[in-house]
């Protein structure tokens, strides 16, 4: 597969994480050691990537309009889109590009984690470092403590080629979506959050007064949830022509219905509804399961956890898109945690691209069974009690398992094979439970 590889180095506790951005990747080990970190940089990443592609546009689009003969207009968009590409065999353009998303991916940094570069650098390092490359694209992006950005791109051309598109740089740029640890009790006081800040910014030049942060992930999170409607929102593919967003619709909302259902019939045994009290104010999130209509507040812990999800699904993510989901598996009961591990699969093969954070053994175990899928018939699959789309082929997976080093930790990659996911990571802890019952348990016998 031709996946973009990512390289992040210096910020927070990550010493080096070499990624392979796979349209499952996961991310395993001890907390502490920067698995986090490294799904927000990815995260920023992405946005800042399609930030630049959508900016440099503008401006390509701009630029010639203002070279065009007035009686050539208006330019179909194949038009524009093939000079654009053309530009590109430029390096120049392509450096401009380049140093467009390293502009947007300190902004998206410092707005992710609510903080400067100075403060998220690593103490053993004098500026963060990030290395992209794939088949087509090598470039980096330094961001230092002294506010400085370095960064360069080299693309791969052929003698033939007669234009540079755009996918080159990191596959395709996606919007990236980021479901943080905390998404249940911010989805339970959304409103709350949102209406204290606001009440009080008049008063904070006057009074001094000071409200905690909220990270970038948290407010990004309290605000898409304040703009959901009853249509799903495609204003962030924007860049794609009409047209193309209602094919794209037409093709891959059916398979995240199917998911939609699936979640409503096997995890949340209901469905999630949002009821407006007017049509000037956000809605209010409700669980409904049969007759019962509970607000979201007064609803189960798992339920509450797997509401952001359903809603994102819902109305939010568009296809293809970058999804992150930290702790998945979050107050969920194992045998639900072996229903996302399902549903992560599907979703992965609907479209949409998938990291997850993750400290459960159950929900690798049951990816272990849908990597046996792929080697199996149609036939065998179906009387197992599954889908085609829960087929997972081993080259669609990455996962990284993240360890203390010395000054810091690092990212490791775990072989996966149509066998499965190797568990020593936590099959250590439970052989370390295990030990120390054993031992107590015959010491016990041996006073008798």
């Amino acid at each position: 597969m031709n996946e973009p590889r990512i390289r992040v180095e210096g910020i927070g506790p990550i010493l080096q994480a070499d990624i392979a951005l796979r349209p499952l990747t996961i991310f395993i080990g001890p907390n502490n050691v920067g698995k986090s970190y490294t799904s927000v940089v990815i995260h920023a990443l992405k946005n800042a990537l399609l930030d630049a592609v959508r900016t440099f546009r503008v401006q390509f689009f701009e630029k010639m309009k203002q070279e065009e003969r007035e009686d050539a207009w208006p330019l179909s968009f194949e038009r524009i889109m093939n000079k654009l590409e053309e530009s590109l065999m430029e390096n120049e353009q392509q450096q401009r590009l380049w140093s467009l998303c390293s502009q947007f991916l300190k902004t998206q940094m410092e707005h992710n984690f609510s903080a400067r570069i100075n403060e998220l650098v690593n103490v053993d390092f004098d500026r963060l470092k990030l290395s992209i490359w794939n088949k087509r694209l090598e470039g980096y992006i330094e961001l230092g403590r002294d506010e400085t950005i370095e960064c360069g791109c080299k693309i791969r051309v052929t003698k033939r080629q007669k234009r540079v598109k755009l996918d080159y740089f990191l596959v395709e740029p996606t919007p990236s979506f980021l479901l943080p640890a905390a998404r249940s009790g911010i989805l339970q006081a959304h409103k709350t959050i949102a209406a204290v800040i606001t009440s009080l910014s008049p008063l904070l030049p006057i009074r001094r007064i000071e409200i905690p942060r909220l990270s970038g992930v948290a407010a990004n999170f309290v605000s898409q949830l304040l703009t959901i409607t009853e249509a799903r929102w495609f204003s962030i593919m924007d860049y794609i022509t009409w047209r193309s967003v209602v094919l794209r619709r037409r093709r891959l909302e059916k398979p995240l219905s199917r998911i939609l259902q699936f979640m409503e019939e096997e995890l949340l045994k209901g469905r999630i509804v949002l009821k407006a009290p007017s049509k000037k104010l956000a809605p209010d999130i409700y669980y409904r399961s049969g007759d019962l209509l509970l607000p979201i507040h007064r609803a189960s812990s798992m339920v509450s956890e797997l509401a952001p999800i359903y809603l994102y699904l819902k109305y939010i993510l568009p296809v293809p898109s970058y999804l992150i989901i930290e702790e998945p598996e979050s107050h969920l009961h194992p045998e639900a945690q072996r229903h996302m591990a399902r549903l992560l699969v599907r979703l992965v093969n609907a479209g949409v691209h998938v990291l997850v954070t993750t400290h459960s053994d159950y929900l690798l175990s049951q990816l272990n069974i849908h990597l046996l899928l792929s080697a199996k018939t149609r036939e065998e699959v179906r009387k197992a009690g599954f889908d085609e789309d829960d087929r997972l082929e081993p080259d669609k997976i990455g996962v990284y398992l993240f360890k203390f080093s010395d000054g810091g930790s690092i990212a490791e990659e775990l072989q996966v094979t149509e066998e499965g996911i190797p568990d020593y990571e936590f099959s250590k802890v439970a052989e370390a439970i295990h030990g120390i019952y054993t031992k107590l348990f015959y010491h016990r016998l041996f006073k008798k």
